[in-house]
């Protein structure tokens, strides 16, 4: 079956933005017909399958920001995803951690290590315990970019106190060094 972006993207489950630059690249299996790229399923599935096999690091980067009530988030959601949109005045810490854990499962592709993902978040309640200081988990390309979306996978990870993630700047800078 041959796939628009969109639906591609979604099997990749990763941006349409990103789907695109993938493709551009060489990165996944596509082909542009005139001005739109259109990619094949099983080639997809295929390619899937082989990253899931080889556990590769990322080829790129994926999606998103905050919200306000249940009942808003509908109206919210679409900016939101894109991360444009910061989370209201008021917006309850309940109502932004769905957010949160909706952008990261958006932002964490078929072929992730889960276990290995699993075991930073571990690893930062451990260390919180050992010091008695408060330890995150903080994504090095954030996924809630504005220029560029990270991904949610191994590779993408590191373990920083609370105070310096918070301290951090949002924006991803591409000179700066990487940790």
């Amino acid at each position: 079956m041959i796939m628009t972006v969109e639906q591609a993207a979604e099997v990749l489950h990763i941006a349409p933005k990103t789907c695109r630059a993938l493709a551009r690249r060489g990165l996944i299996p596509a082909a542009k017909i005139g001005k739109h790229w259109r990619f094949d399923q099983k080639q997809l599935e295929d390619f899937i399958a082989q990253r899931a096999a080889e556990k590769q690091a990322p080829v790129c980067a994926t999606p998103p920001r905050k919200i306000l009530e249940p009942e808003l988030a509908a109206e919210y959601a679409g900016r939101i995803m894109l991360g444009y949109t910061p989370a209201p005045i008021g917006a309850s810490s309940v109502t932004r951690s769905a957010i949160r854990n909706e952008r990261v499962r958006r932002a964490t592709p078929v072929w992730a290590d889960l276990a290995a993902i699993k075991i930073f978040y571990r690893e930062a309640r451990w260390l919180t315990r050992r010091t008695q200081l408060r330890h995150h988990v903080d994504h090095i390309v954030p996924i809630e970019g504005g220029t560029v979306c990270g991904l949610h996978v191994q590779h993408n990870l590191r373990i920083i106190t609370a105070v310096s993630n918070v301290r951090r700047p949002r924006r991803w800078d591409p000179q700066a060094p990487l940790p």
